[in-house]
Protein backbone atom coordinates (compact mmCIF):
# COMPACT_ATOMS: atom_id res chain seq x y z
CA UNK A 1 0.00 0.00 0.00
CA UNK A 2 1.01 3.28 -0.99
CA UNK A 3 0.39 6.58 1.11
CA UNK A 4 0.51 9.75 0.02
CA UNK A 5 0.75 12.71 2.45
CA UNK A 6 -0.17 15.72 1.40
CA UNK A 7 0.59 18.99 3.00
CA UNK A 8 -1.26 22.00 3.10
CA UNK A 9 -0.42 25.34 2.56
CA UNK A 10 -1.95 28.40 4.70
CA UNK A 11 -2.71 31.43 2.77
CA UNK A 12 -2.28 34.75 3.72
CA UNK A 13 -5.31 36.46 2.85
CA UNK A 14 -4.59 39.92 4.52
CA UNK A 15 -2.89 41.14 0.78
CA UNK A 16 -6.26 39.88 -1.12
CA UNK A 17 -8.60 41.50 1.65
CA UNK A 18 -6.24 44.36 0.82
CA UNK A 19 -6.21 44.80 -3.31
CA UNK A 20 -10.05 43.99 -2.91
CA UNK A 21 -10.65 46.69 -0.56
CA UNK A 22 -8.82 49.40 -2.70
CA UNK A 23 -10.66 47.90 -5.86
CA UNK A 24 -14.40 47.85 -4.18
CA UNK A 25 -13.47 51.77 -3.10
CA UNK A 26 -12.91 52.41 -6.47
CA UNK A 27 -15.90 50.69 -8.04
CA UNK A 28 -18.22 52.67 -5.43
CA UNK A 29 -16.31 55.50 -6.78
CA UNK A 30 -16.93 55.15 -10.31
CA UNK A 31 -20.65 53.85 -10.02
CA UNK A 32 -21.86 56.55 -8.29
CA UNK A 33 -20.34 59.22 -10.78
CA UNK A 34 -21.94 57.62 -13.45
CA UNK A 35 -25.64 56.88 -11.65
CA UNK A 36 -27.25 60.86 -12.55
CA UNK A 37 -25.06 61.62 -15.89
CA UNK A 38 -27.63 64.76 -16.95
CA UNK A 39 -27.21 66.39 -13.60
CA UNK A 40 -23.58 66.02 -12.95
CA UNK A 41 -23.25 67.70 -16.73
CA UNK A 42 -25.36 70.45 -15.58
CA UNK A 43 -23.10 70.60 -12.41
CA UNK A 44 -20.03 70.46 -14.22
CA UNK A 45 -21.11 73.58 -16.61
CA UNK A 46 -22.25 75.76 -13.28
CA UNK A 47 -18.77 75.01 -11.79
CA UNK A 48 -16.92 76.21 -14.84
CA UNK A 49 -19.34 79.37 -14.82
CA UNK A 50 -18.35 80.05 -11.36
CA UNK A 51 -21.81 79.15 -9.36
CA UNK A 52 -20.66 76.55 -7.85
CA UNK A 53 -18.26 77.32 -4.89
CA UNK A 54 -14.77 74.55 -4.84
CA UNK A 55 -13.96 75.73 -1.19
CA UNK A 56 -15.39 76.88 2.04
CA UNK A 57 -14.24 80.16 3.64
CA UNK A 58 -10.69 78.78 4.64
CA UNK A 59 -8.88 76.03 3.33
CA UNK A 60 -10.45 72.29 3.54
CA UNK A 61 -9.12 70.21 6.70
CA UNK A 62 -9.76 66.57 7.23
CA UNK A 63 -9.04 65.84 10.74
CA UNK A 64 -8.55 62.80 13.15
CA UNK A 65 -10.42 63.94 16.04
CA UNK A 66 -8.47 63.38 19.70
CA UNK A 67 -9.48 61.38 22.68
CA UNK A 68 -9.13 59.07 25.89
CA UNK A 69 -9.01 55.45 25.29
CA UNK A 70 -9.33 53.37 28.74
CA UNK A 71 -7.04 50.07 28.92
CA UNK A 72 -10.37 47.71 29.63
CA UNK A 73 -12.41 49.51 26.84
CA UNK A 74 -13.42 50.88 23.71
CA UNK A 75 -13.72 54.49 22.08
CA UNK A 76 -15.24 55.89 19.14
CA UNK A 77 -13.95 58.85 17.37
CA UNK A 78 -14.40 60.60 14.29
CA UNK A 79 -12.71 61.77 11.05
CA UNK A 80 -14.21 65.17 9.85
CA UNK A 81 -13.58 67.67 7.83
CA UNK A 82 -14.49 71.47 8.09
CA UNK A 83 -14.59 74.73 5.65
CA UNK A 84 -15.43 72.94 2.49
CA UNK A 85 -18.29 73.28 0.04
CA UNK A 86 -20.11 71.23 -2.39
CA UNK A 87 -18.19 68.10 -1.27
CA UNK A 88 -18.76 65.14 -3.29
CA UNK A 89 -16.42 62.20 -2.84
CA UNK A 90 -13.62 61.74 -0.12
CA UNK A 91 -11.03 58.53 0.45
CA UNK A 92 -8.70 58.75 3.49
CA UNK A 93 -6.42 56.76 5.33
CA UNK A 94 -5.70 56.83 9.24
CA UNK A 95 -2.21 55.15 10.03
CA UNK A 96 -1.79 53.77 13.38
CA UNK A 97 0.67 51.96 15.82
CA UNK A 98 -0.65 48.48 15.63
CA UNK A 99 1.52 47.41 19.12
CA UNK A 100 -0.88 49.74 20.90
CA UNK A 101 -4.44 50.17 19.51
CA UNK A 102 -6.77 48.62 17.27
CA UNK A 103 -9.69 49.73 14.96
CA UNK A 104 -12.75 46.67 16.13
CA UNK A 105 -15.17 48.71 13.63
CA UNK A 106 -15.99 51.86 11.02
CA UNK A 107 -19.24 53.51 9.78
CA UNK A 108 -19.74 56.48 7.54
CA UNK A 109 -21.96 58.94 9.30
CA UNK A 110 -25.43 59.74 7.91
CA UNK A 111 -24.28 62.79 6.06
CA UNK A 112 -22.58 60.79 2.53
CA UNK A 113 -24.82 58.57 1.11
CA UNK A 114 -22.49 55.78 0.13
CA UNK A 115 -19.37 54.45 2.07
CA UNK A 116 -17.06 51.79 2.20
CA UNK A 117 -14.50 50.93 4.94
CA UNK A 118 -11.58 48.51 5.25
CA UNK A 119 -9.53 47.67 8.56
CA UNK A 120 -7.11 45.34 7.02
CA UNK A 121 -4.76 47.60 5.19
CA UNK A 122 -1.15 46.52 5.61
CA UNK A 123 1.10 49.08 4.96
CA UNK A 124 4.29 47.60 5.41
CA UNK A 125 3.15 44.04 4.62
CA UNK A 126 4.32 42.17 7.88
CA UNK A 127 0.55 40.33 7.63
CA UNK A 128 -0.44 42.69 10.49
CA UNK A 129 -2.99 45.52 9.86
CA UNK A 130 -1.71 48.82 10.16
CA UNK A 131 -4.24 51.40 8.86
CA UNK A 132 -8.07 51.96 8.15
CA UNK A 133 -9.10 52.94 4.53
CA UNK A 134 -12.45 54.23 3.67
CA UNK A 135 -14.64 56.93 1.09
CA UNK A 136 -17.75 58.08 1.31
CA UNK A 137 -19.86 59.71 -1.19
CA UNK A 138 -22.08 62.40 -1.56
CA UNK A 139 -24.56 62.84 -4.34
CA UNK A 140 -25.79 66.37 -3.78
CA UNK A 141 -22.69 67.54 -2.18
CA UNK A 142 -22.01 68.27 1.47
CA UNK A 143 -20.95 71.68 3.36
CA UNK A 144 -19.40 72.70 6.22
CA UNK A 145 -17.64 75.60 8.21
CA UNK A 146 -15.36 75.74 10.97
CA UNK A 147 -17.72 76.01 13.68
CA UNK A 148 -19.34 73.01 12.44
CA UNK A 149 -17.13 69.70 10.98
CA UNK A 150 -18.76 67.76 8.63
CA UNK A 151 -18.32 63.64 9.59
CA UNK A 152 -16.67 61.55 7.57
CA UNK A 153 -16.30 58.07 9.08
CA UNK A 154 -16.39 57.00 13.12
CA UNK A 155 -13.91 54.36 14.16
CA UNK A 156 -14.26 52.13 17.34
CA UNK A 157 -10.86 51.79 18.61
CA UNK A 158 -9.48 49.39 21.31
CA UNK A 159 -6.34 49.01 23.11
CA UNK A 160 -3.43 46.25 22.26
CA UNK A 161 -2.70 44.76 25.39
CA UNK A 162 -2.90 46.85 28.42
CA UNK A 163 -0.94 50.13 28.06
CA UNK A 164 0.71 52.56 30.16
CA UNK A 165 -1.67 55.03 31.16
CA UNK A 166 -0.15 58.25 29.38
CA UNK A 167 0.49 56.75 26.53
CA UNK A 168 -0.20 58.94 22.96
CA UNK A 169 -0.84 56.85 19.91
CA UNK A 170 -0.82 58.74 16.97
CA UNK A 171 -3.52 58.58 14.39
CA UNK A 172 -2.07 60.47 11.17
CA UNK A 173 -4.64 61.08 8.63
CA UNK A 174 -3.50 60.76 4.26
CA UNK A 175 -6.06 62.30 2.10
CA UNK A 176 -5.98 60.54 -1.25
CA UNK A 177 -9.39 62.12 -3.11
CA UNK A 178 -10.95 65.13 -2.46
CA UNK A 179 -13.25 66.43 -4.70
CA UNK A 180 -16.85 68.03 -5.07
CA UNK A 181 -19.48 65.99 -6.97
CA UNK A 182 -18.33 66.64 -10.19
CA UNK A 183 -14.84 65.30 -9.79
CA UNK A 184 -13.13 68.92 -9.79
CA UNK A 185 -10.39 68.19 -6.66
CA UNK A 186 -10.75 70.46 -3.78
CA UNK A 187 -7.45 71.93 -1.91
CA UNK A 188 -7.31 69.95 1.52
CA UNK A 189 -4.97 69.90 4.58
CA UNK A 190 -4.81 67.16 7.01
CA UNK A 191 -4.33 67.41 10.78
CA UNK A 192 -3.47 64.45 12.89
CA UNK A 193 -4.89 63.03 15.99
CA UNK A 194 -4.09 60.88 18.86
CA UNK A 195 -5.29 58.64 21.56
CA UNK A 196 -4.64 59.06 25.33
CA UNK A 197 -4.42 55.64 27.36
CA UNK A 198 -5.62 55.95 30.81
CA UNK A 199 -6.28 53.64 33.37
CA UNK A 200 -10.18 52.61 33.70
CA UNK A 201 -12.01 55.24 36.57
CA UNK A 202 -12.13 53.65 39.60
CA UNK A 203 -15.60 53.78 41.97
CA UNK A 204 -15.58 53.75 45.62
CA UNK A 205 -18.55 52.32 46.86
CA UNK A 206 -19.05 53.81 50.34
CA UNK A 207 -21.79 52.22 52.39
CA UNK A 208 -24.25 54.93 54.95
CA UNK A 209 -23.41 54.05 58.89
CA UNK A 210 -26.76 53.39 60.46
CA UNK A 211 -26.64 54.02 64.29
CA UNK A 212 -28.41 51.26 66.59
CA UNK A 213 -29.69 52.04 69.76
CA UNK A 214 -29.50 48.91 72.05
Amino acid sequence: MIVVHMRSKKLNWLPVANRLGRLCLAFMLLWTTALLPDRLIAQEDAANSGLIPQTGSGIATVRAVSGILHSNGTTRLLVDVRDVANLGAVTVQIDYDPTQIQPTACQRTSDFDYGLCNRTIDRDSDSTPDAVLFNVISIAGRSANASAPLGLMQIDWAPVGTPVSGTVSALIVEVFTFTDVVGIPIAVVTEDGHITHQDPPVFNLFLPFLATNR
